[in-house]
């Protein structure tokens, strides 16, 4: 990350961990050897908040009013909910 990390979990299996940052990114790393796996581009602001659900899918929050589903397998996401900033 370029700037403060904001959230950090581990994945339900704990072989990732994801952070999220003020500089809006997303990243997704090996808990094991500490290699960044993927980094998550599509929030417009720093994103605040993240959690794992226990399907693997990844939700994240941030300040540009939206929270994210991401698929961690394909690097994919959704809008789900606009939410207040």
């Amino acid at each position: 990350h370029r700037l403060t990390i904001w959230g950090i979990g581990f994945s339900p299996d704990a072989r990732q961990v994801a952070t999220s940052s003020f500089d809006t990114d997303v990243r997704i790393w090996d808990a094991a050897s500490g290699a960044c796996l993927a980094i998550l581009r599509g929030h417009a602001r720093e994103v605040s908040t993240l959690c794992w659900a226990d399907d693997g899918r990844l939700i994240t929050g941030s300040r540009d009013g939206t929270v994210r589903v991401w698929d961690a397998a394909t690097h994919s996401s959704r809008v789900i909910v606009p939410h207040a900033a």
